[in-house]
C-alpha cells in the first residue's frame, strides 16, 4: 500500500453525523464540525433525526442535510448519511461529540492496511455536559476504548467517533436498523 502524507493527501472522507437535537444544537453542531479539514472529495452530512427538521437550517454552510424520519434511531440516519456520501471513508461522529482539530489527518498519520475496514477513535466526556446520563458515562468510563464498556481489545468501538472503509460498510449492510442501541457493537 503507498504511504500517504496526511499533510498534503489522504483519501475522500465522508463526515456523517445523525442529528436529532433542536436549533441550538444544529448551531453547536456547526460550530464543531468548523475544525474539519475538509477538503475536495469530502462532504459534511448531517442525516436529520427530528420530526420537524430541525437541521434544515444549517444546509448550505458547507453542509448537506438529508432527512432521516422515517424511523427514530441514530443507525438509521447513520445509513441515510452513509447512503448520499461520496467518499471512500465515512466518518461517524456525533452530534453532541466535538472532533478535535486535526482528526481526519490524525486517522491518517499512518498507513492503514487494505484489509482494515473500521479505525476507532477516542470519546471523552464533557464535563460541561450535566445530564445524568452524561455524568454516569463519564464517570464509568463508559466510551473509554481501552477500560470502558466497549473495548477495542474485543472488536468494539462506539460510533461517535468512527472511520469506517465505505466498501466494508456497504459490504456488511450498514447499520443494524429496527434497534435503539447496541448498534455500534452490532456492526
Amino acid at each position: 500500500m503507498a504511504t500517504l502524507d496526511p499533510q498534503t493527501s489522504r483519501p475522500a472522507v465522508s463526515v456523517v453525523v445523525p442529528f436529532r437535537g433542536d436549533w441550538a444544537g444544529a448551531d453547536r453542531l456547526v460550530a464543531a464540525l468548523r475544525c474539519l479539514d475538509i477538503r475536495d472529495g469530502d462532504g459534511l452530512i448531517v442525516a436529520d433525526n427530528t420530526g420537524g427538521g430541525n437541521a434544515g437550517l444549517i444546509a448550505g454552510h458547507g453542509i448537506r442535510v438529508v432527512r432521516a424520519a422515517r424511523e427514530r434511531s441514530a443507525y438509521h440516519a447513520r445509513n441515510e448519511g452513509a447512503r448520499v456520501a461520496g467518499g471512500e471513508w465515512l466518518l461517524f461522529l456525533d452530534a453532541d461529540c466535538r472532533p478535535v482539530t486535526g482528526i481526519l489527518a490524525a486517522y491518517f498519520a499512518a498507513p492503514i492496511a487494505e484489509d482494515c475496514g473500521v479505525l476507532a477513535g477516542q470519546i471523552l466526556g464533557e464535563p460541561e455536559q450535566r445530564s445524568f446520563a452524561a455524568r454516569y458515562a463519564r464517570s464509568r468510563n463508559l466510551f473509554d476504548h481501552a477500560q470502558g464498556l466497549i473495548r477495542a481489545s474485543g472488536g468494539g468501538a462506539a460510533a461517535g467517533n468512527l472511520l469506517v472503509r465505505r466498501s466494508a460498510f456497504e459490504q456488511i449492510g450498514g447499520f443494524t436498523e429496527g434497534i435503539r442501541s447496541g448498534g455500534d457493537l452490532d456492526l
